[in-house]
């Protein structure tokens, strides 16, 4: 009798196993306003002519985004359109107006929208953490944005408060992993003081999986969780000159999944050693949907250890530079496993050095054929 409740207790774990390894059944899911989204840069960022605020994206663009089975646009905003250090509580009224009308122009092309409020560098996240009061200034800014955009409802808008916190230790300063967990909760219970009906979307440090685990998640009502994925970096980032990583930018044709046998023909034919390195290294990691799958799994099972919600606002690679049978692979593989974990996703970016607009002028579709089809939209 024990070796028999002993074998239907197996039998049923196994059953229960295999049914929450394919079904991947989460406590809590993002919005469906927020599961399939685009990023539309250089309209808000920093350097970006005050010219654009009102031309960048039409009303016309906006509904062929929506049409094409986007649910949502991210605008990214530079810490300087709208941040007035000076003034931390007062909001840049000229430009705080230009955005008023893109969110607007957004919402009734009926697309919700994700507001990154910050998206700076290295240097302002410095000054937070090193600055006396500049946190306090930061807190004082997102308290008055949130006052001026709370009026969209909490269905249309969502209000992202930092785009990959990351302070550079160096000789002169050193801070740890979880520096922006403890910048983040006082934001966010500044804002709860003003509504507590609004999504905020939080992330970890530089919104790396990695940094997910630096610190306990915040935990309330209407909390998202937010990191960006862009492995492998050698792939994505390929020809890219804003990469980070030297000679990267060097790089041309590299394809998806890797082998050895495959990236053997660009390693023969460069002199640059780093690069070969480089080469030689992706190769031999045989990186595919599984490696992919691995990684965004761990992003899961933190989110479901947690019982947080989980989105992941920016993937995609680089136009130009990859075989175009491989970008395509490389879409369809993360996005159909972040929909299997049930993860909210976001394009980067609409159409420059990351684009997935579809640029042939022969073609009236707004994306390729084939990259709509890996995205399943």
């Amino acid at each position: 009798m024990k070796f028999l409740a002993i074998t239907i207790s197996l039998f049923c774990c196994f059953i229960t196993g295999c049914k929450r390894d394919n079904s991947y059944e989460q406590p809590l899911l993002v919005p469906k306003q927020v599961t399939k989204g685009v990023n539309l840069i250089g309209w808000f960022n920093d350097g970006a002519n005050p010219a654009v605020y009102e031309t960048r994206f039409t009303q016309e663009v906006l509904a062929q985004i929506k049409a094409e089975g986007f649910t949502y646009i991210r605008i990214p905003v530079g810490r300087t359109v709208l941040f007035q250090e000076a003034y931390p509580a007062e909001l840049n009224s000229t430009n705080a107006a230009y955005l008023d009308s893109a969110i607007k122009m957004a919402i009734d092309a009926g697309l919700a929208v994700m507001l990154d409020g910050i998206h700076a560098d290295n240097f302002f996240e410095r000054r937070i953490v090193t600055e006396a009061g500049f946190e306090n200034k930061i807190i004082n800014y997102w308290e008055a944005v949130v006052k001026r955009y709370k009026k969209y409802s909490s269905n249309d808008l969502f209000f992202e408060l930092y785009n990959e916190p990351f302070v550079r230790n160096d000789s002169t300063v050193w801070v740890p992993d979880n520096w922006w967990a403890k910048t983040q909760e006082k934001i966010v219970a500044a804002i709860r003081k003003i509504t507590t009906d609004h999504y905020l979307v939080l992330t970890g440090n530089r919104s790396f999986i990695k940094g997910l685990k630096a610190a306990p998640p915040v935990k309330g009502k209407n909390i998202i969780y937010n990191f960006h994925f862009y492995d492998p970096y050698l792939f994505t980032h390929q020809g890219s000159i804003t990469s980070g990583w030297d000679h990267i930018e060097f790089a041309a044709n590299v394809p998806y999944p890797s082998s050895p046998e495959l990236v053997a023909p660009l390693i023969n034919v460069t002199n640059d050693p780093q690069l070969k390195g480089f080469l030689t290294t992706y190769g031999n990691q045989r990186i595919n949907k599984d490696s992919v799958d691995k990684w965004l799994s761990e992003a899961f099972d933190w989110s479901r250890a947690n019982n947080v919600q989980l989105i992941c606002n920016e993937f995609g690679t680089v136009k130009h530079a990859p075989p175009n049978d491989s970008r395509i692979r490389y879409f369809y593989d993360v996005r159909t496993i972040l929909e299997k974990y049930k993860i909210g996703w976001g394009i980067w970016e609409f159409d420059l050095q990351f684009g997935i607009k579809n640029n042939n002028s022969g073609s009236t579709g707004l994306l390729h054929p084939e990259l709509k089809e890996a995205l399943g939209l």
